[in-house]
């Protein structure tokens, strides 16, 4: 009972420090849109956003779960979530109305909305997903063909989609 108690309160720790993560991402994302002035600008980070939203949400909401957080947390949580992009985009309007149409801000804030976004997928929860094979190698368990098969599928579509987000980056 001792250990599975320390194991929720270690997957409490991370959904919460998940959570923290995918929040000031949300709202730099948020900022993002807010300081933007042209419409297409503004549609096409709108865009992206809304693609990879529903991944952060699900990758936070699976952490959660995994958690036995109390369903007020869980709840609580959510609306934070919910909130924080609308909520930057009304800090990035605020912002916007106080700075020059070509400030540097605009290229800072848009750096530290990718820089997040790689911090998130890469070491929150892409390293966690790609780290499970190891784990189970340092703890003596030996994985069949079809568990190593599933491990090389994932680091597969892993770099797949990585590659896929930076040709879509050319162009967008």
């Amino acid at each position: 009972a001792s250990n599975q108690r320390h194991a929720n309160h270690g997957s409490m720790v991370a959904s919460l420090l998940l959570m923290l993560a995918i929040s000031v991402h949300s709202i730099l994302a948020g900022v993002a849109i807010g300081i933007e002035t042209n419409v297409q600008s503004i549609t096409s980070t709108a865009v992206a956003i809304l693609a990879h939203k529903s991944f952060e949400g699900f990758a936070l909401g699976s952490s959660m779960v995994g958690a036995n957080m109390p369903t007020k947390l869980y709840v609580a949580l959510g609306i934070i979530f919910g909130f924080a992009t609308p909520g930057g985009a009304i800090i990035g309007m605020v912002i916007d109305s106080e700075l020059d149409e070509d400030s540097a801000i605009v290229a800072i804030v848009q750096a530290m909305v990718a820089g997040t976004f790689l911090y998130i997928s890469i070491v929150e929860i892409g390293l966690k997903e790609l780290s499970l094979s190891s784990s189970h190698h340092d703890h003596g368990v030996i994985l069949g063909p079809k568990q190593i098969q599933l491990e090389y599928r994932k680091l597969l579509s892993f770099a797949t989609g990585f590659m896929l987000m930076s040709f879509l980056a050319i162009f967008v």
